[in-house]
């Protein structure tokens, strides 16, 4: 595992966020980016400030987005605009929980 300062990161699948042994945010591929900041604002979702810029397709809208602010929800990555767009991020059902790795790699 390796830790990423600046450079842009891909990520494909689900994320877990992990607090051990720094606040971090761990890819599928096994890549970590630390997280800067959280802002606990929904129970559905949790909203983080990442060290370095994130490429993923919204669990959300299923659109590519590039961002250093990212929610995650059931271990997904969620854009800042669908993030920001709902009243209830829970009203809307994930749509990354439905595709699998190898459609979303093919689908970027």
């Amino acid at each position: 595992m390796s830790t990423v300062p600046e450079a842009m990161v891909t990520a494909t699948g689900p994320v877990r966020v992990q607090v051990e042994p720094t606040r971090h945010i761990a890819l599928a591929d096994g890549t970590q980016v630390r997280v800067l900041a959280s802002y606990p604002v929904r129970p559905e979702a949790d909203l983080f400030s990442i060290e370095a810029p994130i490429e993923f397709r919204c669990a959300t809208c299923c659109d590519p987005c590039e961002a250093t602010l990212v929610a995650v929800r059931d271990e997904w990555l969620v854009c800042p605009g669908c993030y920001a767009s709902t009243e209830r991020i829970s009203d809307i059902p994930p749509t990354g929980s439905t595709v699998t790795g190898s459609d979303r790699a093919t689908a970027a």
